[in-house]
């Protein structure tokens, strides 16, 4: 490297890709952010009809939870220790708000502190109603990707 500042990669495409990611990377960091599962159900339901991508309304809703559902497993099997993650709405918020919040998660996984420029973030996408991924606690609303992480270690001890 030529700089001593911290690299960022930010791509979706990397969230299927997290086991390759940490092998490659041992140090790397993962933030993953959510949006609103309502308002990705909104937005890829205009993009895809747009582009004649033939879908039914259920399947863009299971894309969501199965794309968030790998890459939740996958940060707690590949790097446990390293993810944080984000609920996208949070961004909305001042400024001096959003970056106490930021530096708090990131200083989790040994991030150190930044001054986050939330210019580019989108408030066309926000979503705040009542029934938001944060009020269902990421933990409950994946919960179950823990008891599938234990069952998978315990088979891989017992193999030979």
């Amino acid at each position: 490297m030529k700089t001593e500042k911290t690299p960022l990669v930010n791509s979706h495409f990397n969230m299927l890709k997290i086991g390759l990611l940490a092998k490659v990377f041992p140090n790397a960091k993962f933030v993953l952010i959510i949006r609103d599962y309502q308002d990705y159900i909104r937005s890829c339901s205009q993009k895809w009809t747009k582009q004649d991508i033939d879908i039914e309304f259920p399947k863009i809703g299971l894309h969501w939870l199965t794309l968030n559902s790998c890459c939740i497993y996958d940060l707690k099997k590949y790097a446990p220790e390293n993810f944080t993650i984000l609920d996208y709405s949070t961004l909305f918020h001042d400024h001096k708000t959003v970056n106490n919040m930021l530096n708090e998660k990131l200083e989790t996984i040994g991030l150190g502190e930044f001054d986050y420029d939330l210019g580019i973030v989108n408030a066309k996408h926000r979503y705040l109603g009542e029934e938001h991924i944060t009020y269902l606690q990421y933990e409950d609303f994946f919960g179950c990707i823990d008891p599938l992480l234990s069952f998978e270690r315990i088979l891989t001890d017992d193999s030979p």
